[in-house]
């Protein structure tokens, strides 16, 4: 299934279902670039609209950098 624009639901038809799309995309920790390109938007937006969410993903960030210096990456 393809997650572009869509929801379990059908497609992402409003400003609502694509802002939970999006935090949803964040949350699973799909990248930002990735997330942009989904939303039809570029990351300069992405970062203006949706920093609160982008900030509150450090402690995940610091476990995915933890792990891959843990796997000699």
């Amino acid at each position: 299934m393809a997650y572009e624009r869509r929801s379990s639901y059908g497609l992402l038809t409003s400003r609502t279902d694509e802002a939970a799309g999006v935090s949803l995309w964040f949350k699973a920790g799909v990248d930002p670039v990735e997330v942009a390109r989904r939303a039809g938007h570029s990351p300069a937006v992405l970062w203006r609209f949706y920093a609160k969410i982008l900030r509150g993903q450090q402690t995940v960030s610091n476990q995915m950098i933890d792990a891959a210096l843990a796997d000699g990456a």
